[in-house]
């Protein structure tokens, strides 16, 4: 199996399991997940036979608990899964770990649900995205109300919470209807109802811009738009003025309201940052399993199942990941590409063993390049490379200008 060939046991390692089924597939949505309409139930149920069989195998390798553990998808809390769920979590020991996050949806989110799940994990993730119907219908997401939110939250109130929200839908996609409100008012309509009820605020919030993606029913009914627009250039232009703003506003708003800014799209409590996803800034050791879930290892391989969930279901153990082992440049930006989101930055020490290259050398390089008000040069500090938080706004300009040079520096 992969593991055994790509990870060093001694180290330790993290575990992501991807669940695929969903109630609805939104229009956003670039995950590989399946409509309930369209799962068939036996092979539904060999899947997750399957996982069970891959996570005992790793666990039995390893001879110890994953640091972490992520359960995503799709919706891995549809009713009639909770208990292959748990199963799932019993197999790879949850209870030794450090982090382990189950995603879930709002609505379904019992306190029957609850009282079984708590007892295998200790953080609970939800998808709201907005609370505008406006924003809602042009994201094809089912509406999530502000009371049900609470609810939720009070719910799980003895596990670590996370909750997602969109920002940034361009205005031309509401196509002559109503525009939507901003992610702050949804924040600010949540943080009023949570005071209102005396309900702990969530301990980590993430707010992704909205990224349209090929493959996705959002990405034709934006290509449908653009190509019927007039002076698109200028559109575009004043798009992303306004989208910054919006986003400048909500990450100003999530300050004053006390939480960390820690990655581009995360923000936490003190002390409640994800665990799991700082593996993967990182690029720690970490085992995904199930379809189109990735893997990473520190001794320098890529694996990944590009399988849809019946060929999955129908193959081997470990029979449809792929290995492919990682060049210096190709760590190199992948380091870049993740670190450089995050307040914590890469330092030279962790950067030059990795990838054989020199951070020193790479960051004068492209301190040439750079613009006077936007200068690598200036977040590199005692070998550590980290943008200060207002500087995370222009975290792609650093990443694409520092890839080039690698680029560079490989040939």
């Amino acid at each position: 199996m992969f593991v055994s060939e790509c990870f060093n046991k001694s180290a330790p390692v993290s575990l992501y399991v991807h669940i695929p089924f969903c109630y609805s597939k939104c229009a956003y949505c670039a995950f590989y997940s399946v409509p309930k309409c369209n799962v068939n139930n036996e092979y539904k149920r060999l899947y997750f036979e399957k996982l069970k069989k891959e996570v005992k195998a790793c666990i039995e390798y390893f001879e110890k608990p994953f640091e972490t553990i992520y359960i995503g998808g799709g919706t891995p809390l549809m009713e009639d899964m909770i208990t292959d769920i748990c199963d799932i979590l019993s197999i790879a020991e949850s209870k030794k770990s450090k982090e382990v996050t189950v995603e879930c949806n709002i609505e379904n989110y019992t306190p029957s649900v609850h009282n079984v799940l708590s007892k295998h994990i200790t953080r609970v993730s939800a998808g709201v995205q907005s609370f505008c119907s406006e924003n809602l219908r042009v994201l094809a997401r089912r509406k999530n109300t502000v009371e049900q939110v609470v609810d939720f939250v009070k719910t799980a109130s003895s596990l670590n919470v996370n909750l997602d929200f969109i920002s940034g839908i361009p205005s031309y996609l509401y196509n002559h209807t109503p525009k939507g409100w901003g992610t702050t008012d949804d924040l600010n309509a949540l943080f009023s109802a949570l005071q209102q009820n005396n309900v702990k605020f969530p301990e980590h919030l993430s707010v992704y811009l909205l990224s349209i993606e090929d493959g996705t029913a959002l990405k034709k009914t934006n290509d449908r738009i653009v190509n019927s627009l007039k002076n698109m250039s200028d559109v575009i232009n004043s798009e992303d003025d306004r989208l910054s703003d919006e986003l400048v506003k909500t990450w100003d708003f999530l300050k004053k309201n006390n939480y960390n800014h820690y990655e581009v799209s995360a923000f936490s409590k003190k002390g409640k940052e994800c665990k799991h996803n700082r593996v993967y800034w990182s690029l720690g050791n970490y085992i995904g399993l199930g379809s189109t879930a990735s893997s990473h290892s520190e001794t320098g391989f890529d694996i990944t199942s590009p399988s849809d969930y019946i060929s999955y279901a129908l193959s081997p153990l470990f029979s449809t990941y792929q290995i492919e082992k990682c060049s210096n440049y190709d760590i190199a930006v992948e380091l870049l590409l993740t670190a450089l989101r995050t307040t914590d930055g890469i330092s030279s020490c962790v950067f030059n063993s990795a990838t054989h290259l020199s951070l020193d050398r790479i960051v004068q390089a492209a301190s040439k390049k750079c613009s006077v008000v936007h200068n690598v040069a200036d977040y590199y500090k005692n070998g550590v490379l980290a943008l200060s938080e207002d500087e995370l706004l222009f975290s792609d300009y650093y990443i694409d200008l520092l890839s080039e040079i690698v680029f560079n520096y490989n040939q």
